[in-house]
């Protein structure tokens, strides 16, 4: 399984003539990635949910209309094609356009294998990333000789929520980076069976100063060190195991009848020792 961080974000997170920041109750883009792993099928299937509101509603309508269904469709496959081994569109994404409100909402189902891994740690072990907040740092230069520009329009929220049978009680803790040009916070809670991180970032202002930048880089990384997580799916020897229990009961039923067996023989033979 993959876990190279490279980012496909669909839209643009710096940009070189930043519009002004609207204040409004909900982010501008709101994604929900929810992966429900099936151990019987050994496989996740991810629904993701997304809204894009005002500036970023038009961005996207821009760039879907540049790419087209087939284009957007490719895109995102090779985007989790970075993360997963094995992933396939399990529907047709659905994009739903209202220019009355401004929005557009997107719905897409994808198929995740975890089959074919020759390191068994590895087959249980499952990255998890926030789609709307992958990239920063790899795409920041190495230095600048002018003020770096930003979107202090953008605020984004991804909610990641893993189900699995096996997953027992998994507590992640969240986290939190504050720099005078952004805010990005992860909430974390877990119920049994139930993993759910709540990301958000907001950009605070429209540029960073060149003799700033060094430190803004280094709350970028920061940042990026916390947006993904590793999720062990099967956490306990019984559920990561369960799968060969049928073969274990046959195995431990044909030694108790062959131990059954080897008794009967060895006592037939002490009566017959003893008859004679």
């Amino acid at each position: 399984m993959r876990a190279r961080r490279l980012s496909i974000i669909l839209l643009p997170a710096v940009l070189s003539a930043p519009p002004v920041r609207a204040e409004q109750a909900e982010p501008n883009t709101v994604a929900r990635q929810s992966y429900v792993y099936d151990p019987g099928k050994n496989a996740v299937t991810l629904d993701l949910k997304t809204v894009y509101r005002g500036g970023d509603a038009r961005s996207f309508r821009e760039i879907y209309a540049k790419v087209g269904a087939d284009g957007y469709r490719s895109a995102k496959l090779d985007y989790y094609r970075t993360m997963y081994d094995t992933v396939a569109e399990a529907a047709p994404p659905a994009i739903k356009d209202n220019p009355d409100r401004d929005t557009v909402e997107t719905a897409e189902r994808y198929t995740i294998g975890l089959g074919g891994q020759e390191d068994d740690e590895a087959l249980h072990r499952f990255p998890i990333y926030p789609d709307m907040m992958r990239g920063f740092f790899s795409r920041l230069p190495p230095l600048v000789h002018h003020p770096y520009p930003l979107d202090p329009a953008f605020d984004r929220r991804d909610i990641v929520a893993v189900d699995a049978p096996t997953l027992g009680l998994y507590a992640i803790p969240g986290g939190t980076v504050s720099s005078p040009y952004f805010t990005f916070t992860r909430n974390a809670r877990a119920l049994p069976g139930h993993v759910e991180l709540d990301y958000r970032l907001r950009f605070m202002t429209g540029s960073v100063p060149v003799g700033e930048f060094e430190r803004y880089r280094g709350d970028i990384e920061r940042m990026d060190h916390n947006i993904y997580a590793w999720i062990d799916l099967d956490r306990d020897l019984y559920h990561r195991y369960y799968r060969n229990i049928p073969a274990i009961l046959r195995g431990m039923a044909a030694a108790i009848l062959a131990i059954a067996a080897g008794s009967a023989w060895w006592l037939l033979g002490r009566r017959r020792t003893g008859k004679t």
